[in-house]
């Protein structure tokens, strides 16, 4: 699993539960204006309709991943992205939406944050344009 070195210190799957559905473990690493933070959350994806892919995270309790005293435990209330493939004038297009509501327990400057937003956006147009393709080729 890819991740972004600059922020983040640890990531990975915890549990997979299914195929759609798995307990990931994301750690940040302190820096200058804030501690050490760690979350635990599910994250879940679906197909929606044919063209149409949802993918949504929230916190969890994992006895898994215990409380690690040396980090501060964040709450992602909720997260996700909505992906939708449409055609117009005989073009393919994707249309991505974006949705983040999480307590990280510090106002994080967006010139930190950028690097790791971006690097999971990209992630996830890529995945979603690989299970889009993978579902026309079946």
């Amino acid at each position: 699993m890819k991740y972004c070195s600059k922020v983040q210190d640890t990531n990975y799957i915890a549990k997979q539960l299914n195929e759609n559905h798995r307990i990931l473990y994301l750690s940040y690493k302190k820096v200058i204006f804030a501690g050490a933070r760690d979350i635990v959350y599910m994250r879940s994806n679906r197909l929606i309709q044919e063209g149409e892919r949802l993918d949504v995270q929230f916190s969890v309790d994992s006895p898994e991943i215990p409380v690690n005293p040396n980090k501060i435990r964040c709450i992602l209330i909720l997260s996700g992205y909505h992906a939708k493939e449409f055609t117009r004038d005989g073009k393919l297009f994707s249309t991505i939406t974006t949705y983040n509501h999480a307590d990280m327990k510090i106002n994080i400057p967006a010139y930190v944050m950028k690097p790791f937003v971006i690097s999971n956006a990209k992630g996830f147009v890529k995945t979603t344009h690989g299970y889009f393709s993978k579902l026309k080729n079946d």
